[in-house]
């Protein structure tokens, strides 16, 4: 695509430097022609033929830069649709970042009361009878 685009910026510019050598002495072309000069004729004709040139470049140079904008469009909204999904999956860690937080907070004030009361060592105690009692239990099954 780029290749094409300055392909066709190239051949604009020919178009113009001969377009710039075609029109010297306009108004003379214009009179020759009219008298039923054939020089003038032909050099009228090669003129035109020179624009429709430069008309068809511009034409495809415009069709270029149309698709370079649509392309840019297109890429904005994709940009939006991802800005809006960040947004959101940030919201999400900051809200789990928070949950996270306050159920470590209360794990550790669960673990600084089991540690200075006598609950860890009755949680021990009971967790170990029910060993002994479910033990128990299954050998006279």
């Amino acid at each position: 695509m780029l290749i094409r685009t300055e392909r066709a910026v190239a051949a604009i510019q020919s178009q113009a430097n001969t377009r710039a050598g075609l029109f010297n002495g306009g108004n003379d072309l214009v009179a020759d022609v009219e008298t039923g000069n054939p020089q003038a004729e032909q050099l009228l004709l090669h003129q035109q033929q020179a624009i429709a040139d430069q008309d068809a470049s511009l034409d495809l140079l415009l069709a270029s830069v149309n698709r370079q904008k649509q392309m840019g469009m297109a890429i904005s909204d994709e940009l939006d649709q991802q800005s809006s999904l960040l947004d959101e999956l940030d919201d999400g860690m900051e809200t789990t970042g928070m949950t996270v937080n306050r159920h470590q907070s209360r794990i550790e004030a669960f673990l600084k009361q089991a540690n200075s009361g006598g609950n860890f060592c009755i949680i021990l105690g009971l967790s170990a009878l029910l060993m002994i009692l479910t033990m128990l239990a299954l050998d006279m099954i």
